[in-house]
């Protein structure tokens, strides 16, 4: 099992499409900070903006674009940058909803149309991937068609919440899952398109980035029983014992040993609560 897959399996994932919602120019929705909770929103139709708190912004997006919230920063969304905002639980009050299970608000004018969503992790397993990442990470439309599995996913979440059929709540939670691993696919292999820069970043989604430590990980989290050492570890991805721990140390932000042995106590915590969930 690879490194991404073998945090998403520890961290206790639970996703949750909140609902499908078409807002109605004039609008603008404020979100109070959501720790242990990253939140995802995909434009279906029409445009709006969105400014995350310590990201500058506000950033126009538009349809087919998709937004991730790793640590479920306060952030605002709006039809026009200069909109003032309602606090989004007064905003819940005052919508209804269609007979399709649509969330309807705003003043009447041009829609927007979104499918809003969160991952809950329902352990602290995925502090170490989610406090590499960016706080707020946009994917364009023409990066996740791209992307040929993002691509098919947003489509199939966008056909969904546009019909009310039997089964639609569950499909839509599923592809949600889905769709957590191709953003975090598509973050690592698309980086450079984003124009951002993350060499003064270090975490476990920065070391991912390199070949070489990306299969370091994935020994130490395919086999966290072995005796690695710092040496052996270096010599099967083909490097120098130092510059492979100097490398690591400077993407990870930890040791290679350190991170195993935070690696082996996170595994171990998961078999306690196996257990005791048995």
């Amino acid at each position: 099992m690879d490194v991404l897959s073998s945090f998403l399996s520890s961290v206790h994932l639970a996703s949750e499409i909140y609902m499908s919602v078409r807002m109605s120019a004039p609008w603008g929705v404020s979100f109070p900070d959501q720790p242990e909770r990253a939140l995802f929103y995909v434009v279906t139709r029409g445009s709006c903006y969105i400014e995350v708190e310590g990201e500058g912004g506000p950033y126009a997006l538009a349809g087919g674009d998709l937004v991730l919230l790793p640590a479920g920063s306060p952030h605002t969304m709006k039809d026009r940058p200069d909109r003032s905002t309602t606090p989004v639980e007064q905003v819940r009050a005052e919508g209804t909803f269609d007979d399709k299970g649509v969330f309807l608000s705003g003043g009447g004018g041009a829609e927007t149309s979104l499918i809003v969503g969160r991952f809950r992790f329902e352990n602290h397993s995925a502090i170490p991937l989610l406090s590499s990442m960016p706080r707020f990470i946009r994917i364009r439309d023409d990066l996740a068609h791209s992307s040929p599995g993002l691509a098919a996913t947003l489509r199939l979440l966008s056909a969904e919440a546009a019909v009310s059929l039997p089964g639609k709540e569950i499909l839509m939670d599923r592809l949600a899952d889905v769709l957590l691993v191709q953003i975090l696919r598509a973050y690592v292999e698309h980086e450079e398109h984003e124009g951002r820069s993350y060499e003064s970043r270090s975490g476990l989604m920065h070391a991912l980035m390199d070949p070489e430590l990306s299969k370091a990980l994935t020994l130490m989290h395919t086999k966290p029983e072995h005796q690695w050492t710092v040496a052996e570890l270096a010599e099967r991805v083909g490097m120098s014992r130092t510059a492979f721990a100097l490398r690591f140390k400077s993407k990870a932000g930890v040791g290679p040993l350190e991170h195993l042995t935070q690696w082996r106590i996170q595994k171990a915590c998961e078999l306690l609560r196996e257990e005791r969930t048995g």
